[in-house]
């Protein structure tokens, strides 16, 4: 069977080893979980189950908007736990944890495409 006729989240062999399709162009080898980029015209031995012989509805996009607010909330309440232990925390280690976690936010937005990449303040922060 060619890969790309493979459902998502099905089992195949190829080349020996065993691997579940995770995404339309990627297996993951069950025994070690490397992700491997498997050519759409690859032949793969189908496992747990018949054969199938149309290929799988592609996934429903997500609107960017609703990505962009999911982030968000979840980033909302990310900060609202860093205050609840900020008490517990000394003013240095706090405000590494803050930093940190506005780069990585600013950087998920950036790789998402959903905000422009930031520009650094004059004051360095």
């Amino acid at each position: 069977m060619k890969f790309h006729l493979l459902p998502t989240g099905r089992r195949f062999r190829l080349d020996g080893e065993i691997y579940t399709k995770v995404t339309p162009l990627l297996g993951e080898n069950v025994r070690t979980a490397e992700q491997r980029l498997i050519r759409r015209a690859a032949n793969v031995e189908p496992l747990d189950g018949a054969e199938t012989t149309t290929a799988a509805a592609p996934p429903r996009p997500i609107p960017a908007f609703q990505v962009a607010a999911a982030l968000r909330a979840y980033h909302a309440e990310c900060r609202s736990a860093l205050d609840e232990i900020e008490r517990d925390l000394d003013d240095e280690p706090m405000r590494g944890l803050r930093q940190r976690l506005e780069a990585a936010h600013r950087a998920c937005l950036e790789r998402l495409g959903l905000e422009p990449a930031a520009k650094p303040s004059p004051g360095g922060g």
